[in-house]
């Protein structure tokens, strides 16, 4: 029984580790590229809420996964200070992820953005950026 627990500290662990971590950078990336599509796709407006919430969420999720990794990197942590680097790490995680989600609430309450379903949309414009006033006239 130990050498299975032995066996799942020294091997598992940094595979479960970094796994999550990389799933973490890839979130990063997706949200990002996305934001960036919808800031080109908008003209470039620096107070487009859309951008910010869409990178905001994506940050969000991304730091979720590596909580989820530093929670397990307490099973590996060798001394004391690696644990207190460790919980400084996972509380200023913590910190901005609830941040992050309440920016992306107060985003939606005020009424400059909408939530339909797993989408948010800003008031007026659909997700993918089209005016939804360019959307009827090209319809017609």
């Amino acid at each position: 029984m130990l050498a299975v627990l032995e066996y799942i500290e020294e091997t598992l662990s940094p595979i479960v580790v970094h796994s999550l971590e990389l799933i973490g950078i890839l979130i990063i990336i997706y949200g990002s590229i996305k934001a960036l599509t919808i800031f080109f796709k908008d003209g470039m407006d620096l107070s487009n809420s859309l951008v910010k919430i869409t990178l905001g969420e994506a940050l969000a999720l991304s730091l979720e996964f590596k909580l989820g990794a530093e929670i397990i990197k307490t099973v590996i942590v060798r001394d004391l200070n690696e644990l207190i680097i460790l919980g400084f790490v996972v509380v200023l995680r913590i910190v901005l992820t609830l941040l992050i989600h309440w920016e992306v609430k107060q985003a939606v309450l005020t009424g400059d953005l909408e939530r339909s379903g797993n989408s948010i949309q800003k008031m007026g414009t659909s997700y993918n950026g089209a005016k939804e006033s360019e959307k009827e006239t090209t319809n017609e």
